[in-house]
């Protein structure tokens, strides 16, 4: 663990499972020839499995301290509606959470990445093929009308990050450091999309006029496929082309950005005044519009700094009894387990005399028996 800092950044026992985490993850090398959607998985799971040790380590309770709930549909279709992969609550007490939302980049060795990527088009919510970028922004904004921020806030968004997976490193950048990629963005979008609509009439004249695919009268006839017809890659590679022109530059993690451990490490610290790189949420009202406006749309991490708070309280809405559940899931899962894994080992080894568990301590300390010795039996 990280040095102590005192009350101007107070220790938990979350911070401590960021800090486990993510060190063991970066020094392990796992992540240095994978791609993001496994690395980002992997470091999320390693954050998942360290959080009952450190908590049980603090003499608090190790269960339900990390609860993700999953978006909607699968991860392919999922992360291009909100240009994010997945978003963090810290429950700080009962009333206050800390949010912060990641999309995450691979890097190279000098800290350089891309944020340009075409999202696909999203008819249901009547969004084109556009950058990344724009759906990170646009998502962003949807979460500060939902819970109401302040104007003064809503220049800043510190609390929407880039995470760049370095060869040794793993580097948060807030969008609000990328004031000139935002701007840029913003004063090109307008003239793609209108170039963007022309180009794709020019190319395949019957879009959004008729069905791409022809219905068959039987399945032994071949589909026949009307190619003045766009499909969504096809759509997606009009605005590719289209937004090559206006492609910003690569962005380094280095120049303005910090070690994700040190963000995590403030987030989850008790101390209460405001953190960068977090939103506060003050009040059960705004985590329940924030709630409300992020369900299902994105993967949602929740954790708690320390087991005095109580997350069905405000979180019941997203709950809906999955702690009692969750419960009952992991005491049956575990016995069963148990069981078996005994079952097998008295098969494997039938000459061991596995001793009984130990009894729960008491005041009154029973005499010790004598230890049985392990030679083969009769």
């Amino acid at each position: 663990m990280l040095p102590d800092f005192g009350e101007e950044l107070e220790r938990s026992a979350l911070s401590a499972t960021f800090q486990l985490a993510c060190n063991g993850f970066i020094c392990s090398e796992y992540f240095s020839n994978a791609d993001e959607e496994t690395t980002t998985g992997a470091l999320l799971g390693a954050i998942a499995a360290t959080a009952p040790w450190c908590f049980q380590a603090l003499s608090q309770e190790p269960d339900l301290n990390w609860i993700r709930f999953a978006k909607s549909g699968n991860a392919r279709n999922a992360e291009p509606s909100t240009g994010a992969d997945f978003a963090l609550i810290l429950r700080v007490t009962d009333k206050l959470s800390r949010l912060a939302i990641f999309q995450a980049k691979c890097a190279d060795s000098c800290g350089n990445f891309s944020v340009h990527q075409i999202s696909p088009e999203r008819a249901s919510q009547e969004k084109i093929p556009e950058p990344q970028f724009i759906r990170l922004m646009d998502f962003a904004r949807d979460v500060e009308n939902a819970i109401q921020v302040s104007e003064e806030s809503r220049k800043l968004l510190s609390w929407v990050h880039y995470i760049a997976y370095e060869p040794d490193a793993i580097i948060a950048t807030p969008l609000s450091a990328l004031r000139a990629i935002s701007e840029h963005y913003d004063s090109y979008r307008e003239n793609a999309e209108s170039l963007y609509k022309a180009k794709l009439a020019e190319r395949y004249p019957n879009t959004n006029k008729r069905q791409r695919t022809t219905r068959r009268k039987s399945k032994e006839e071949p589909r026949v496929i009307d190619h003045t017809v766009a499909s969504s890659i096809e759509k997606s590679q009009v605005a590719a082309d289209i937004w090559s022109d206006f492609e910003p530059e690569s962005i380094c993690s280095r120049d303005n950005g910090i070690q994700f451990i040190t963000l995590l490490t403030i987030g989850a610290s008790p101390t209460m005044h405001r953190h960068p790189g977090w939103l506060e949420l003050d009040s059960h009202m705004k985590l329940g519009r924030l709630l409300t406006a992020v369900k299902g749309k994105i993967d949602i991490y929740v954790g708690r700094i320390d087991d005095s708070v109580n997350l069905d309280l405000s979180l019941k809405e997203i709950l809906d009894g999955a702690r009692e559940f969750r419960v009952k899931r992991r005491e049956q899962i575990s016995a069963e387990l148990i069981n078996t894994v005994t079952s097998e080992l008295e098969s494997l080894f039938p000459n061991a005399e596995p001793e009984p568990d130990a009894e729960p301590e008491s005041n009154a300390t029973p005499p010790t028996a004598p230890r049985k010795s392990r030679g083969p039996r009769p």
